[in-house]
């Protein structure tokens, strides 16, 4: 008897590699390539290969006291009925709400009942907020609306609805250290104190002292980092970084603009072809750095993403271009960029530096004479 389906799941093998998308469907496991490596397109595809399959290969005979079709299959189904109506942010949501708590609650189709759709909200309600259970109680209403349509349930089901005066729980999620305040000359003096290549026998000695100026100079994400190819985003001579939809966090496609040290640190290191940084383990080599360039108080607060809000906030007190600081970031909204406007007493003393020469007077421009005209000779 063939195994039910485990529903599809949609990943890059490696950078920069085409998704593939696996699944496995009566009994047979399958692992198909999307032939796209766009995050946005990538799911469409998936769906549309996991419903090609599904819909060719006949399903296994269901054995007596089991449903005839499992909830994961019905929920991909759904999940392929939305991609006419829904957006890709929207589907991809929703999958994450069915596989991460719908299935865990539901033990199948006869368990999806307004009784369950109750205990449901009540579950969630004490692990997060109110607002958050109100999203998947929608999403949820759209599962059980089409369940009924298709066919699949006897009766509507109802999913109450959430009183306005319900709060629900915070939930309780270890969040990253707030950033700490670092001057610039700090930082040049953390990258300064940096070994230019990693010394470990272990494995292939990698860039490290280059990658955190990178870091700094651009503001780039850790993971964006991580992701650099030549000649996808970078080549010798280039002036700027390309940032493509699917190595950036917001799907933020932009070029990004560089320095002059940033350049030569990249070009320093800079492969002929194929990831520049990679992904590895920094920690040692900037435990050591932060130690020697910090106070010991400061330096165990201190993680490599500081730089990249230690750079946005540099930019900042430097200058009132907060759309070009926007840019540089990766972020959408200028809201956020302003968040990392930060008061410090070195901002306050440039602003009455600022001030100082502003009230400063004009020099007096030279007296110029009108040229003797030759009748005046």
């Amino acid at each position: 008897m063939g195994r039910k389906a485990s529903g599809w799941t949609c990943r890059q093998r490696k950078e920069g590699h085409a998704f593939t998308v696996r699944f496995t469907w009566a009994g047979k496991k399958y692992d198909i390539s999307t032939e796209t490596r766009d995050p946005e397109l990538a799911p469409i595809e998936a769906a549309r290969l996991y419903a090609q399959v599904v819909s060719s290969v006949p399903k296994p005979e269901p054995v007596r006291g089991r449903h005839v079709q499992a909830l994961e299959g019905l929920i991909e189904e759904w999940l392929l009925f939305l991609t006419a109506t829904h957006d890709v942010d929207t589907i991809v949501t929703w999958k994450g709400y069915a596989e991460g708590h719908w299935l865990k609650h539901f033990t199948g189709l006869h368990d999806v009942n307004d009784q369950q759709a109750l205990a449901y909200q009540h579950k969630r309600l004490k692990c997060v907020l109110a607002s958050t259970v109100r999203h998947e109680q929608t999403a949820l209403r759209s599962f059980v609306g089409w369940l009924y349509k298709q066919g699949h349930l006897p009766k509507e089901v109802v999913v109450p609805g959430i009183a306005k005066r319900v709060t629900g729980t915070k939930y309780e999620k270890r969040r990253r250290s707030p950033a700490i305040e670092i001057s610039p000359s700090e930082v040049r003096g953390i990258i300064g104190a940096l070994p230019e290549w990693s010394a470990s026998k272990k494995v292939p000695k990698f860039p490290v002292q280059a990658r955190f100026i990178v870091a700094y100079e651009t503001s780039l994400r850790p993971e964006t980092l991580d992701l650099l190819s030549v000649p996808e985003h970078y080549g010798p001579g280039r002036t700027e970084i390309v940032i493509e939809v699917w190595n950036d966090k917001n799907r933020y496609q932009r070029e990004v603009p560089l320095t002059a040290a940033a350049r030569a640190a990249l070009d320093s290191v800079c492969p002929r072809q194929g990831l520049i940084f990679g992904s590895h383990d920094y920690r040692n080599q900037l435990r050591k750095a932060v130690k020697d360039a910090l106070p010991k108080h400061r330096a165990d607060l201190f993680t490599g993403a500081h730089l990249r809000s230690a750079r946005i906030t540099h930019w900042l007190e430097n200058s009132a271009n907060i759309a070009g600081a926007q840019h540089m970031a990766g972020h959408k909204l200028m809201s956020t960029t302003a968040r990392y406007v930060k008061p410090t007493k070195r901002a306050a003393l440039s602003l009455l530096e600022d001030d100082r020469k502003a009230l400063l007077p004009a020099p007096k421009e030279p007296l110029l004479l009108p040229a003797k005209s030759e009748a005046a000779e």
